[in-house]
């Protein structure tokens, strides 16, 4: 049995309002209320060493949500694949080589700031090359246990959304 008892909505209070039935939203609202937000494709790493800690990086005062921890990666670029993009992030970002067979995927997470929308994709790496380097202005890092919220540093809300998991699985 359908349930026909649809109701069209002229504004967002209305539609509040009428909790429990079906709703159509009219075209128009729709276009509206609709904000365009810039969508960003993030290639990220789990860094982790033998110890089983896991590396953060801290942002730099010229970047959005400066003096903040992040997993260290980047930003996706057009015709490139996300192992790419995390392998020539990971060295330019911090004079690490990854090779992309070492890459496993991990899990990923939908956030939205309030000037973009993120999509981040982590892999988890246990094998590189290199001696790790700041070469991006970052003000340091940490090897640390994501076993133990309370000992983590503050970190990029996007990035938090990620512990539950890596908590999980590592």
């Amino acid at each position: 049995m359908v349930n026909r008892d649809v109701r069209k909505v002229s504004n967002p209070q209305s539609f509040q309002k009428l909790c429990g039935f079906n709703y159509v939203l009219s075209r128009k609202m729709l276009k509206k209320e609709r904000v365009m937000m810039k969508i960003m494709t993030v290639a990220a790493a789990v860094l982790q060493n033998r110890n089983g800690c896991v590396l953060l990086t801290r942002r730099p005062d010229n970047k959005p949500y400066p003096g903040l921890y992040e997993f260290p990666g980047g930003k996706i670029e057009v015709g490139e694949r996300p192992e790419e993009a995390l392998q020539r992030e990971l060295f330019e970002e911090l004079h690490l080589f990854v090779p992309i067979d070492s890459m496993k995927p991990l899990t990923f997470v939908s956030y939205t700031y309030p000037q973009y929308h993120v999509i981040l994709l982590l892999y988890l790496i246990r094998q590189w090359t290199g001696e790790m380097l700041m070469k991006e202005n970052q003000k340091g890092y940490i090897w640390t246990n994501v076993g133990s919220l309370d000992t983590l540093p503050p970190l990029l809300p996007a990035n938090e959304g990620l512990l539950e998991t890596l908590q999980k699985y590592l």
